[in-house]
């Protein structure tokens, strides 16, 4: 199975419609894991509620993150001591499987894809 992994930060619209196209238009798939670098809590559960199967995996750095850019927008999050790819990185290292998609939140499918093949 090919696991789809969802890079996401704070766009909850965006990765509600992209994990809606995963279930209309990917076959073939296994499992969907969003990889969460700092959406705030109350939007992480309406997209638990509304996609159960979803797992959602958060960055520790998540709320730092969240609160830094808040504060300081045109910085950068590196400045902050933390690169958001180490948590990508360590996350899709755990995957088993020969074969994996990455994608960011705010992409989705508009056609049939069958991953499996």
């Amino acid at each position: 199975m090919t696991d789809i992994y969802i890079k996401s930060c704070n766009r909850a619209a965006y990765l509600d419609r992209c994990i809606r196209s995963i279930k209309k238009y990917v076959s073939g798939c296994g499992a969907v894991i969003v990889l969460d670098d700092g959406t705030e809590e109350k939007y992480l559960e309406k997209i638990t509620a509304g996609h159960p199967d979803a797992e959602i995996r958060r960055s520790p750095f998540g709320t730092k993150k969240r609160e830094f850019l808040k504060n300081d927008p045109l910085r950068s999050v590196t400045d902050m001591g933390y690169d958001p790819c180490v948590f990508w990185v360590d996350e899709i290292k755990k995957d088993q499987n020969d074969y994996i998609l990455i994608m960011e939140e705010d992409a989705w499918f508009k056609k049939s894809l069958d991953v499996a093949r």
